[in-house]
């Protein structure tokens, strides 16, 4: 990650959700996203800081200080759309609400659209890429999408085979290409992109007609029925609509025919009374294709995992062991699916998933102790930087802040790829400003 990056998606940001030195952002999120500090500090907005969870706090630090932007996790949002005092709040002066980290199921963000009169809107990004490509403009908002390319960069979904692109409206892997993708991975030799620089996403999706992005799923989380890639988080989608569902999760099911099927894990609400099994299952399959089916439904207490991770057929059917009922939509098959020594703990998380994590004694090894010795003055020596020299401007035997002044006829410390170092001032940095100059015309 470069400091062109950073701040070449910081202009990009500001350009596209309309920050300006007028605009006041209401951040009711962690300061470690940087995403949307570093757009309002491009556009000399005033930030506001709502470090609270609270929802409710937000929104009144929000009005009290004349917001006009509103950003928020997914998570947040959704707390907000269930909160029993949503009727009650109000936004004054805020023109749209903005999500990012995450995806917000498109139903909470109908239910806060309708509620406060103003878009919620969503954006895609990666670390990889400092971080937004993607975002929804608040004139143009693209419902259940996260929006059109931020300017200068360039998306395209392509087979996940053959890796050819695909036309729009068909789903496949997601890749992209801009200023703001990263040089490289750390301790990485091999190029992170391929000849003609587009980076591999990894996570399945499609464009429309307008090239608006439609997110499904991750490429490791899909799976296949017979030809079909099948997502799970599509048919979670339309499963969670259902007035009686209050939670599900839905997991490929091996089959000996077809690849897998969808494997549907259900919490009842208990309010809507108890329905049918083979009515939720009805109620998906009159909307998909053939191929998202759900061919197993069982309905649970819990969802046993958290909704940020994906899970696994043995881990939900081993954790809850117990179903309620199972809808009789195939012939039956054992409900315990037994999961492997790999699948016994997860790999997200500090907690393990089925019981306490047993410690292996390891024998005893009488060098331990050097080796140890040894990694540990290794490791306090200078690591090595992989793709830039040392700062401009400074040496490493002097303290930071005191500026090497070049002998006579010295063209100055020299960046790969960027020309000679400037003369001028120290701010602003000739090589970022050059880059934002030639994106002006793209960036609006």
């Amino acid at each position: 990650m470069t400091h062109r990056n950073l701040v070449v998606n910081a202009a990009q940001i500001a350009a596209v959700h309309g920050l300006d030195g007028d605009a006041v952002t209401l951040n009711h999120l962690p300061l470690y996203h940087p995403m949307h500090l570093n757009a309002a500090v491009y556009a000399g907005a005033t930030q506001v800081l709502s470090p609270s969870p609270d929802p409710a706090a937000a929104i009144e630090a929000a009005n009290r200080h004349g917001a006009t932007h509103f950003y928020s996790l997914p998570v947040r949002l959704a707390h907000l759309a269930a909160d029993p005092r949503l009727p009650g709040l109000r936004l004054d002066t805020v023109s749209a609400v903005f999500s990012g980290g995450s995806a917000l199921l498109p139903a909470q963000a109908r239910t806060l659209g309708a509620h406060f009169g103003i878009p919620v809107l969503q954006g895609y990004g990666l670390a990889e890429t400092s971080p937004l490509t993607h975002g929804e403009p608040p004139a143009r908002p693209g419902p259940g999408s996260v929006g059109p390319v931020v300017p200068g960069t360039d998306c395209r979904v392509v087979d996940v085979e053959t890796r050819a692109p695909l036309p729009a409206g068909h789903n496949g892997e997601v890749q992209v290409r801009g200023p703001q993708l990263m040089r490289g991975y750390l301790g990485e030799s091999a190029p992170a992109v391929d000849a003609d620089g587009w980076f591999s996403t990894g996570d399945i999706g499609h464009q429309d007609e307008e090239a608006y992005l439609y997110l499904v799923d991750r490429i490791k989380d899909v799976f296949k029925y017979e030809n079909w890639l099948v997502s799970p988080t599509e048919i979670e989608q339309v499963l969670i609509t259902h007035p009686a569902v209050r939670d599900c999760a839905v997991v490929d099911h091996p089959e000996p025919f077809s690849g897998a099927v969808a494997h549907a894990f259900v919490v009842l609400d208990e309010a809507a009374g108890p329905p049918d099994p083979a009515e939720l299952t009805a109620h998906v399959n009159d909307q998909v294709p053939y191929y998202q089916h759900i061919k197993y439904l069982d309905v649970v207490d819990r969802v046993p995992v958290p909704r940020t991770a994906r899970y696994s057929a043995a881990h939900c059917a081993h954790a809850l062991r117990t179903p309620t009922r199972r809808a009789g939509c195939t012939p039956a098959r054992p409900t315990l699916l037994t999961p492997t020594r790999q699948e016994t703990t997860r790999d997200h998380g500090d907690q393990p998933t089925h019981g306490p994590r047993r410690r292996r004694r390891l024998p005893e090894d009488p060098g331990r102790h050097h080796r140890a010795h040894e990694q540990s003055a290794r490791l306090s020596q200078p690591l090595p930087l992989p793709f830039a020299q040392p700062p401009r401007g400074l040496r490493r035997d002097r303290p930071l802040g005191r500026r090497r002044v070049p002998p006579a006829g010295d063209e100055g410390h020299r960046v790969p790829g960027q020309g000679p170092r400037s003369r001028g001032p120290r701010h602003p940095e000739p090589d970022v400003f050059e880059i934002l100059e030639e994106d002006a015309p793209r960036l609006g």
